[in-house]
């Protein structure tokens, strides 16, 4: 198991199905985050701290429980895919927070 104290370098964190319920918001310590995979657990909401994440580029939240992705993710820098497919999203897409990246970038968000 990862312990979020070790993210000096630059790492993937494979979270999927685990039952979790929520990510800690400890995560925004771990600057080197690359892969953040927590797909297929019970995660209702997403800390805000995730902009927080500047080498993040990818990002799997997929068959959750979530109903909104934080605005703050438009603020993720280097990101060039999230997939959050199979949660309970009411909110369109995610251009309206991604806006401020101007280069090719893939969601899958839509069912």
């Amino acid at each position: 198991m990862l312990h979020l104290s070790q993210c000096d370098q630059k790492i993937s964190w494979f979270a999927a199905k685990n039952a979790l319920t929520i990510i800690p918001t400890t995560i925004s310590s771990c600057k080197s985050l690359m892969k953040l995979d927590v797909s297929d657990n019970m995660i209702t909401s997403l800390p805000s701290t995730l902009d927080q994440l500047n080498e993040l580029v990818e990002f799997d939240c997929h068959g959750n429980q979530l109903i909104a992705l934080p605005s703050t993710m438009g603020h993720l820098k280097n990101i060039q895919r999230i997939e959050c497919l199979g949660n309970l999203l009411t909110e369109p897409g995610l251009t309206i927070y991604l806006q401020v990246i101007d280069k090719s970038f893939k969601y899958f968000c839509n069912e």
